[in-house]
C-alpha cells in the first residue's frame, strides 16, 4: 500500500471540491464575526431544499422541535386554527425545490453518523493539527501551507501512532508532497469514480465542519493580505481524506466513514404535539403556521390611512436598521419632537477606515469592498497630544492582547496567577465583585495614559480618492434611499451602533453586521464628514436636493448593551446648534433610560437586578465579566419593513423589525428600492438565518455553551479543550436555559412601494428571485397607505390579505392571484 503517483483529471478534483463546499457555510474571525446563511451557497436550492441537504448531509432536522410547537401553543405564538391555512400557503403558489444536482448532496457517504468511536478518534486528530497549524506552532507555517506542514511532521507523533500503527505511519510518510496529489492517490485507493468524488468531499467536509468552514472563508472571503497561516479547503481535505484511507484500507474497510453504497438512515420527519395521535402535521406545517400568525399581528398592527405631517423637526436622527434602534427610535419619538429614519448603519459608504494610530479597518458588509479610504487625524496643532495618545493606546493595546493570548493558552493562565497572584488577585476580585466600579476605574486609569485628543475624519478628495463629484453621487444615493431629501432639521444626527461586553469572543457579533462586525461611530463620522462639506452640499443643490446652510450633520454612536449616547468631532459644531444638541442628549437619556427597562424585562424576568434602576442595571450586566447574557442583540428578529416612517410610527414593533426608510415618491425607477432590497435586505436575511438555524439544530448551526468556550488563535472557539471548531451564535445569545427565547421564523419583507416597480427589481435580480421564489424570505406588500396589503407568492403571484379571514389573517382564497395583481 506504498502511495505511488495516481493520474486523475485534477481540474475536475478541484471542480468536485468546489461543488461539495457549498453545503458549509464560511466562519469569520471572531473579531469581524459575520451572522451568514449556513446554506447560502445552495440558495437556489429553496428553503426545503436545503432543509434535505440539513438531513442528509449533517443528519439534523431543522425545524421547530414538538416541544417548542407545544410552548408556542401554550403561549399563543400560534393555534390550531393556524394550522389548515398553513397548509393551503405551502401548496397556492408553490415552487418546489430546486433539483439537486448529481451527486450533491450525497446520498451515501455524507450523512453519516460521524459520532461513530473511528470518526470522533479522526476528527479529533485532524481538529489537532488544524489547532496547531492556525496558532502558527507547525514547522514551517505561515509560509508553508498545511497539508505541507501536517506532512513533515505528523508521521512521527504519537497520535499517528495510536491511530494507524506502525504501518500506517509508514504510508503517512509516504504521501505524494501536493495535496491534490495526495487527494487523488486516496480516491484511487478507495475505488471512487468521479462521479462519487463530491460525496466523498462533502462527507469529509462535513464531517468537521467547523474547520471546514473556517477553511471556506480563508480559501474564498479572506482578502489576500490577511496575516497568519492560511487553512485551505483542499489541504483540509487532503488531510482527513488520508487519515480515512489509511485507517480504513488497513482494517480492510472504508476508515470512519462508511462505504460508499451505504445508505444513511432517515431521521423522524414528523411532529406530534399530540403524542397520542399517531399522524400530526409536518414539523414545515407548523412553521408556516408560526409565520401566519406573526404576519397577522404585524400587518394588523400597522396603521392605515393618511398620516404625517410636514413640521420639520427640532432634529433628525438616523439609525441602523438592526433591530434594537427599532426601540431607540420609538422612544425618543416619544420624549420629544423628533423624527427618526432608518438606514444600514455603514450609512452606503464603501469604507476602509484606519483610526489614529492604527491598521486600517473595513467598514462595510461583507458582501462588497471597499472603495473609499479615509483616515482619522489630529486637528491642526493638536499633533503632540495625538502622539502622546497613540502611545497610551499602544500600552492598552499592548496589554488587551497579552490578556487575550493569555486566554488563549492552555498553561500561561496557570503561570500567571503563580508569578503576579499577588498583583492581580485584588484586581480580579474588584473587577468579580464590583465591575461598573471597576470598569469607570480603568476608563478613568486608561485616559490617564491616553488622554483624549481632538480628532477628525478629513473627507478631502485628496484624501479618500473620491472626487467632489463622486462624493456627491454618494451624499444624493444616501439622502434618497433613506427618504431624506427635504425639511431638513438643523440638526441631523448620524447614529451608529455598537456593545460593550466583557470577556466575550462573539463580542463582534453585536457590533454593526452592516459595518463588517465593527462598532458604528467611524462610518457615521465618515459619512457626516462629507454632508458638511459645502463643495458636496452645492453639488447636491445641482441635482436637486437643496440643504439648508444652517443644518449640520453630526456622527453619534448607540451603545446597545448599555443604552447609552456618545457624540463625536463636537468641536466642529456651530456654537448657535450647541442648545439643540445639549436638549437631544437630554431626551436621549431619557428614551435610553426607557428602552433599557424594556431590555431589562427580556434579560432579568426574575428581576434579580431589580434592585438597581434599570440603567444601572444594564450597565452592571455590560461590565460584569461573568456575565453569559449581557444583551439579548438580534434574538427574535422576524421582520424587514421598507417604507417611510408613517408606517410604524407609535407602533410598538418589540425590536423584531429591521427598519429600513424609504420614500417611493423620490424613487420613480425603482434604484432606491433596488439597493435596500439587494444589499440591506440580503444581510437581514444572513442575520435571521443564522438564527434560525442555530435555534432548530443547535447541535450543528451554533457555537455551543459559552461557560466551556476555549478561544483558538483568535479565529474562533471550541466546546472544552479542543476539537471542531464551533460555528453560528452561542446558546446563551438564543435561548433561556433549554428553551429557545429566539423565535425561530424566516424573514417577513414588509414594503410600502407599488407592486409593479416591486415586481421589476425581483424580475432583474436573480438572488431576489432565489429568495422569494426559494421561500427563503416571504414578502407582503402595499402601494400606498390607503391600499390593501398584497401577499407574494412563491410563483410570483399577488393575492390579497385580509385581517381575520380564517387563516391567521392570511390569503382571500375568493381573488384569483393572476388576475389580481402581477408585475
Amino acid at each position: 500500500m506504498t502511495p505511488t503517483a495516481t493520474r486523475v483529471n485534477q481540474t475536475r478534483l478541484l471542480a468536485e471540491l468546489d461543488e461539495a463546499a457549498r453545503v458549509i457555510s464560511p466562519l469569520w474571525p471572531l473579531g469581524t464575526f459575520i451572522a451568514v446563511n449556513p446554506f447560502w451557497d445552495i440558495r437556489q436550492l429553496g428553503f426545503e431544499g436545503a432543509l434535505e441537504v440539513a438531513r442528509s448531509v449533517f443528519g439534523v432536522r431543522a425545524l421547530p422541535s414538538a416541544q417548542y410547537i407545544a410552548d408556542a401553543l401554550a403561549s399563543g405564538q400560534v393555534t390550531s386554527d393556524d394550522l389548515d391555512p398553513a397548509v393551503r400557503h405551502l401548496v397556492a403558489g408553490r415552487t418546489p425545490p430546486g433539483e439537486l444536482p448529481s451527486g450533491f448532496p450525497p446520498r451515501s457517504s455524507a450523512g453519516s453518523d460521524t459520532r461513530s468511536e473511528p470518526a470522533v478518534e479522526v476528527n479529533r486528530e485532524v481538529a489537532k493539527w488544524c489547532a496547531s497549524f492556525v496558532a502558527g506552532q507547525l514547522p514551517g507555517a505561515p509560509q508553508a501551507s498545511f497539508y505541507a506542514s501536517w506532512h513533515g511532521v505528523a508521521a512521527v507523533d504519537p497520535g499517528a501512532r495510536s491511530l494507524l500503527g506502525r504501518r500506517g505511519r509508514q504510508v503517512l510518510a509516504a504521501l505524494p508532497e501536493r495535496a491534490e496529489d495526495a487527494i487523488a492517490w486516496c480516491l484511487h485507493e478507495a475505488g471512487l469514480p468521479p462521479e462519487q468524488w463530491r460525496a466523498e468531499f462533502t462527507a469529509q467536509l462535513a464531517a468537521l465542519p467547523g474547520w471546514s468552514a473556517h477553511a471556506k472563508w480563508r480559501s474564498r472571503w479572506a482578502p489576500e493580505n490577511t496575516p497568519g497561516p492560511a487553512l485551505t479547503l483542499v489541504d483540509l481535505v487532503a488531510v482527513r481524506l488520508a487519515y480515512d484511507t489509511i485507517r480504513g484500507r488497513l482494517n480492510g474497510g472504508r476508515g470512519s466513514l462508511p462505504a460508499p453504497t451505504t445508505v444513511p438512515p432517515t431521521r423522524e420527519r414528523t411532529v406530534q404535539v399530540d403524542q397520542e395521535d399517531p399522524v400530526g402535521p409536518s414539523p414545515l406545517d407548523w412553521l408556516v403556521a408560526l409565520e401566519l400568525h406573526y404576519r397577522q399581528t404585524l400587518l394588523e398592527l400597522l396603521p392605515m390611512g393618511a398620516g404625517g405631517s410636514e413640521m420639520v423637526p427640532c432634529a433628525q436622527v438616523v439609525c441602523c436598521i438592526d433591530p434594537r434602534s427599532e426601540g431607540i427610535r420609538r422612544h425618543l419619538e416619544a420624549v420629544g419632537d423628533y423624527e427618526t429614519f432608518g438606514f444600514a448603519g455603514f450609512f452606503g459608504l464603501p469604507l476602509r477606515f484606519r483610526a489614529l494610530g492604527s491598521e486600517p479597518v473595513d467598514l462595510l458588509p461583507v458582501l462588497l469592498s471597499p472603495t473609499v479610504v479615509m483616515e482619522e487625524r489630529a486637528v491642526p496643532g493638536g499633533e503632540a497630544a495625538a502622539r502622546r495618545h497613540v502611545a497610551g493606546e499602544q500600552v492598552r493595546s499592548d496589554s488587551d492582547y497579552a490578556f487575550e493570548r493569555t486566554r488563549e493558552n492552555g498553561v500561561a493562565p496557570f503561570l500567571l496567577a503563580e508569578a503576579g497572584g499577588f498583583v492581580s488577585a485584588p484586581l480580579l476580585a474588584a473587577r468579580t465583585m464590583a465591575p461598573t466600579r471597576f470598569a469607570r476605574l480603568r476608563e478613568r486609569f486608561f485616559g490617564l495614559v491616553a488622554p483624549a485628543v481632538a480628532t477628525e475624519v478629513d473627507a478631502g478628495p485628496e484624501v479618500t480618492g473620491m472626487s467632489d463629484e463622486e462624493q456627491a453621487l454618494f451624499a444624493e444615493t444616501a439622502l434618497t434611499t433613506m427618504g431624506l431629501t427635504h425639511s431638513f432639521a438643523p440638526l441631523v444626527v448620524l447614529c451608529g451602533h455598537g456593545s460593550t461586553t466583557e470577556n466575550n469572543p462573539h463580542a463582534a457579533s453585536l457590533d454593526c453586521g452592516a459595518c463588517g462586525g465593527n462598532r458604528g461611530a467611524e462610518s457615521a463620522r465618515a459619512a457626516c464628514s462629507i454632508l458638511n462639506r459645502p463643495e458636496v452640499r452645492a453639488l447636491l443643490g445641482e441635482r436637486g436636493i437643496t440643504i439648508p446652510d444652517p443644518t449640520f450633520f453630526v456622527p453619534a454612536e448607540h451603545d446597545t448593551a448599555t443604552d447609552t449616547f456618545s457624540f463625536f468631532d463636537l468641536h466642529r459644531l456651530p456654537a448657535d446648534h450647541a442648545p439643540a444638541l445639549a436638549q437631544l442628549r437630554r431626551d436621549l437619556a431619557r428614551a435610553g433610560a426607557g428602552l433599557a427597562a424594556e431590555r431589562l424585562a427580556d434579560l432579568d424576568p426574575a428581576g434579580k437586578g431589580r434592585r438597581r434602576d434599570p440603567l444601572s442595571a444594564v450597565h452592571y450586566r455590560s461590565a460584569d465579566w461573568a456575565e453569559i447574557q449581557p444583551e439579548w442583540g438580534l434574538a427574535r428578529n422576524a421582520s424587514f419593513i421598507v417604507g417611510p416612517r408613517t408606517m410604524t410610527e407609535g407602533v410598538d414593533l418589540a425590536r423584531r423589525s429591521f427598519l429600513h426608510s424609504y420614500d417611493p415618491g423620490v424613487d420613480p425607477e425603482g434604484t432606491a428600492l433596488e439597493t435596500i432590497l439587494t444589499a440591506p435586505m440580503v444581510v437581514a436575511h444572513w442575520i435571521n438565518m443564522q438564527y434560525y438555524f442555530s435555534t432548530v439544530a443547535p447541535e450543528v448551526f451554533s457555537a455551543g455553551d459559552k461557560t466551556v468556550h476555549n478561544i483558538t488563535a483568535g479565529i474562533g472557539v471550541t466546546e472544552g479543550a479542543g476539537g471542531d471548531l464551533k460555528v453560528g451564535l452561542p446558546l446563551q445569545s438564543l435561548f433561556v436555559s433549554d428553551r429557545p427565547f429566539h423565535v425561530p421564523l424566516r424573514l417577513l419583507a414588509v414594503v410600502e412601494a407599488p407592486i409593479a416597480r416591486i415586481d421589476d427589481v425581483i424580475a432583474r435580480n436573480p438572488v431576489l428571485r432565489e429568495l422569494f421564489g426559494g421561500q427563503w424570505v416571504h414578502l407582503v406588500a402595499r402601494e400606498s397607505r390607503d391600499e390593501p396589503w398584497m401577499v407574494r407568492h412563491a410563483d410570483g403571484s399577488w393575492v390579497r390579505w385580509q385581517s381575520g379571514a380564517g387563516e391567521g389573517g392570511s390569503d382571500d382564497d375568493s381573488i384569483n392571484p393572476r388576475e389580481d395583481h402581477h408585475g
